[in-house]
């Protein structure tokens, strides 16, 4: 198993990059309108979207790891496909947050 190949599968599926993009834009916005600047609050809120991203990765993960003696080679990143996504989505999210309440936080001119 080669997570690079499960990386491959899940970035080339149709509207997979413009859904990042949506996600990472959408994050930059509500950062900057739900925590002001205030980069404390962000940590708190990215503790709980990690906290929430590790108990779903854990339930998909155990789910997968029993039927996976029974999946072909080839069929194995499709198996962890749904896995990925997540912790896919999750990143670019976070990404996102960040990125929002960093260009709030800039100083206008």
């Amino acid at each position: 198993m080669n997570i690079w190949e499960i990386v491959a599968y899940v970035s080339n599926g149709s509207g997979f990059w413009g859904s990042m993009g949506f996600a990472t834009a959408t994050a930059m916005i509500i950062g900057a309108l739900l925590y002001d600047g205030r980069s404390y609050d962000l940590k708190k809120g990215v503790i709980t979207i990690f906290t929430y991203s590790f108990f779903i990765f854990i339930t998909i993960f155990s789910r997968i790891l029993p039927v996976l003696p029974r999946v072909a080679e080839k069929n194995i990143p499709q198996a962890f496909a749904s896995l990925t996504t997540i912790l896919l989505v999750t990143l670019f999210y976070l990404l996102g947050l960040v990125l929002g309440v960093t260009v709030f936080r800039m100083p206008k001119k």
